[in-house]
């Protein structure tokens, strides 16, 4: 016989967990603590069974899910900041070639060595910082060889 829960049970449970939040946290640690071991023995004989075929359906999964991932996050990410490059003069509108500009040395700081997944994840974390503006990467490169004060090669 197939065990299901109804509707009505989960939202029961749910609010006994809210009303005993320490008699439930309580139980928590002492079942954790009671079957870490067994619970990890589980685990790697699991694992020893069926390393193969883990591997291979991380590998085709993960590339996937990866791939789908990081094009939530940078549509989520790029639609915050306009959908466009911030130079008025630049056309570009094709997602492909915008990428994320560090406006102060503070952002660069703080987003060094992330990019994709972590970056996206970071600035929506972070409530989409002022510091960051998305330019297309011919705006971006231009201001950038242009030294501190460079002016995007639109505007000359």
């Amino acid at each position: 016989m197939e065990y299901k829960t109804t509707e009505s049970q989960r939202l029961r449970a749910k609010e006994y967990a809210q009303t005993h939040k320490e008699q439930v946290l309580a139980y928590r640690k002492w079942y954790n603590k009671e079957y870490a071991e067994k619970r990890a023995a589980y685990q790697r004989s699991y694992y020893a069974n069926n390393k193969t075929r883990l591997h291979e359906a991380r590998r085709v999964y993960g590339h996937e899910w990866r791939r789908k991932r990081l094009l939530e996050l940078r549509a989520i990410v790029f639609a915050h900041y306009g959908n466009k490059c911030a130079c008025p003069k630049c056309p570009e509108t094709n997602h492909d070639f915008f990428t994320i500009d560090h406006i102060t040395k503070k952002a660069r700081d703080r987003d060094k060595g992330k990019r994709g997944i972590s970056l996206y994840t970071q600035l929506i974390r972070l409530g989409f910082p002022d510091d960051v503006r998305l330019q297309c990467i011919n705006c971006n490169w231009g201001r950038e060889k242009r030294g501190k004060d460079g002016i995007c090669p639109h505007m000359l």
